[in-house]
Order: structure tokens, then sequence, then C-alpha cells
């Protein structure tokens, strides 16, 4: 194992200079301060594509972990909070009247936005609609994802979302709508692995995002709400003959029951969701997604090796959280007197969610959300969730921690319900 602390070679850092300038024109605050680099160590085994992509992450994000990489600053406004749950409305509904919440929010939209006033708070997983990536078109990778943090060389381009941690901090001023809030990035790994069956080299890269209120004044930033830690697998492009044969292996999966034995039979039922393209359409757009394996079927097939496009991992935490949230958070929707909100205060307070995504989710196939055999432990607040494919198989799995709600809390929203 070699640690890179040395410089990476001319011809590399000349490289590095113009992607520097490239992005230097984002509308994005990039930190310029850089004390000393974080180590990243290349197996003896690594390829020389692989060396090079590390020495060349290494040169470009090897500052001060004290010191984010990068910083944007967004106004939290109502209708991207309006548009976010009107899309989730109809695959994880909060209402107490079945039907409610969607016909609200497609058809009254003066209640939608009464419901969504200013210094209304954020649901977790909510910020993920906001801070999206402010990168021109011409500037995306071929595939059309955000390229800020894929290692160099333009070898390991295959982009998944991995896994990570959210945590919500209690003790800190919440994101509200209306309010200015910011983002700061921080990478704080970059570690090359292998594939099972030595089928090949794959990238892992962590990145830490811290999210907190803003004040008006130029003054430091609050304390932050959310810590986000996420993982990106970068791999190698399938060569051509590789996408064939691929293809070619992939089953089509249909079912009208949940797979038997995959969920808790004490907790409530599964539910069976279907993505089409124009739900995967609606959610990249909410999330300014371009990535093309969500987009588009020739790409994700002839080129990525999906059989057909890909159902987003955020999207999918987003519904776990979501059916958690119904069933133990009370985040009910409720139709109130000058508007409709829904009030997650009086159940229990989510804490973290852990989360792996383990297979990928393809529109038109099947697939069910509940709760795991597994991982239940009620008194503790412990609930784990799982997205399950119609051949049994876990596409993503998520543990929930909770907190009992404070008496205040319940007892305002007694109040602001009645």
């Amino acid at each position: 194992m070699a640690s890179l602390r040395t410089k990476a070679s001319q011809t590399l850092a000349s490289a590095l200079r113009g992607q520097a300038v490239t992005a230097a024109r984002r509308r994005r605050t990039m930190s310029t301060t850089a004390r000393r680099a974080f180590q990243v160590e290349v197996p003896g085994w690594a390829s020389p594509e692989a060396r090079t992509a590390l020495e060349g992450f290494a040169a470009r994000f090897g500052t001060d972990p004290s010191q984010p990489a990068m910083v944007e600053t967004q106004h939290l406004d109502q209708h991207q909070a309006a548009l976010l749950r009107l899309t989730l409305s109809e695959m994880v509904p909060l209402d107490q009247e079945a039907g409610a919440e969607p016909k609200v929010f497609a058809h009254s939209p003066e209640r939608q936005y009464a419901g969504l006033s200013n210094r209304t708070r954020l649901l977790p997983t909510e910020h993920l609609a906001y801070f999206t990536p402010r990168v021109a078109s011409w500037n995306l990778g071929a595939d059309g994802s955000d390229t800020s943090f894929n290692p160099p060389g333009g070898v390991f381009t295959r982009r998944m979302w991995a896994g990570g941690e959210m945590r919500f901090q209690a003790d800190a001023p919440q994101l509200l709508l209306g309010e200015r809030a910011y983002e700061h990035t921080f990478v704080e790994d970059a570690q090359l692995k292998q594939l099972g069956g030595g089928r090949g080299e794959m990238i892992v890269v962590w990145v830490r995002k811290e999210f907190g209120r803003r004040t008006k004044q130029e003054e430091a930033p609050l304390p932050p709400s959310i810590i986000d830690r996420r993982s990106w697998v970068f791999q190698r492009a399938l060569p051509p003959s590789a996408e064939q044969q691929q293809q070619q292996n992939q089953e089509q999966e249909q079912g009208l029951q949940a797979p038997s034995g995959a969920f808790h039979p004490d907790m409530p039922a599964p539910v069976r969701l279907v993505q089409t393209p124009a739900s995967l359409f609606r959610y990249s757009a909410l999330t300014f997604n371009a990535h093309a394996i969500h987009l588009s079927p020739t790409w994700a097939r002839d080129v990525e090796g999906h059989r057909d496009i890909v159902v987003h991992g955020p999207l999918t935490l987003s519904l776990l959280v979501r059916t958690w949230g119904r069933d133990h958070g009370r985040w009910f929707f409720l139709r109130k007197r000058g508007g409709s909100a829904i009030e997650p205060s009086s159940g229990r307070r989510l804490v973290s969610v852990a989360y792996r995504a383990k297979r990928p989710l393809y529109a038109g196939e099947p697939y069910w959300l509940g709760y795991a055999r597994e991982g239940q432990d009620e008194a503790a607040g412990k609930h784990t969730l799982v997205a399950v494919k119609a051949d049994g198989q876990v596409a993503m799995e998520a543990t929930v921690l909770s907190a009992a709600p404070s008496a205040a809390a319940a007892a305002t929203t007694e109040e602001n319900s009645a």
C-alpha cells in the first residue's frame, strides 16, 4: 500500500488545472483553503488506470478535511416542496382519508400552499429535492450525471448511489420553508475495491453533506440540523460484448403478490409499487438529476448493461422513510381550516436512517415496500424496512432509529389539529 502524500505528475496536474477552471465557471462557491492532504492508499493489485484515478482524486480533493470542498446557499421555496409532496403522495399517501392528499395537491393549489406556509418544517429526506446540481448541460458526464466528485481520467464512469447514513439533529435549528439554508460538502474518502468473483475494480467515494439554517445577516451559519453521509460506486464502462451478454441474461419479473416470507407478518402489510418512466422523469426533474440510467432505456441497456431504466436510489430511500413516517411518525395528511398540512411531530421522532442499496430496481417491474422479518425492536425504537423485488431479493434495506415525542411537541400538534 502506497500513501499518496506526493504531488501528482505534471501532466496530471495540468489536466486537473483545466478541470478546476471549468468548475470555477459553475454556480458554486468552492473552498480554496488547503492545509494537508487526506490519505488515499493504492493497493498493490491496482491497475494503472485505477492508480491514476486515485492519485488524481487525491490531488483534486486532498484539502484540509475541516474545510468543505463545496459550499452552497439556497432559499427553501414552497413550490419545490409542493411538487415533491404531490409526486410522493401518490406512492405512499399520508392522508387519513383515502385519496385526499393527492387530490388536494393536484386540484387545490391555494390549500396546498396554505399547508406549506413559510416556516413549515421540511420532512426527513425532503432536503434531497433542494441543493440540486447547478451544472450546465454541456458539463455533465456522458451519462447525464454531475461529475463533480468523479474520479478523474474518464475510465471509472459508471456511477451508482451505494448507501450512507443521515442523522437528524434535534437540538439544532431546523430547515424551514421560506428561510435560507446552506449545504457544506466534505470529501471524506476514496477507496479502490475489487468486485466479487474477480470481475474487476470499483472506486468508492464517500462525502459528508451538512445542512443547516443560514441567518439573513452575513454571520456564521447555524449548526447543521442534518448530517448526510453518502457514497457512490464508480465502475469501468462495460465493453460492448459484456453489455449484450448481460442484456440477454436479464429476465422480466412480474407478480401481483408480495414474495412469500419476505416481510414481517405482524407489521403493516407491504405495498406494491411499479415505477413508470413518467414517475422516474418527475423525480429526476425534482432533483435536477439528468443521469441517463433513469431516463434513457437505450443508454441503460446498451451502455450500462441494465435491462431498463433504473429507479433512483434516493427515491426508494424516501419512500421507505415515508412508509415509516406514516406508520410510526404520525405523518398524517390533515385537512385543516384554511389549508392542509402534514404534521409529523405527534408521533415518534426520526433520529437516523442507515441504508444500503443492494440491487437495482427497474421501471415497469413490481416491487414491494414493507418491514423486514428481522431487525424490528419496538421498545428500542428500531425498525428495518426493505424494498423487495418480485423474486424475493432485497433491493434496498433501511434501518430507522427513532425516539419518543416530547410532551410539548405532542401538545402542539393536538392544538394545531383542533
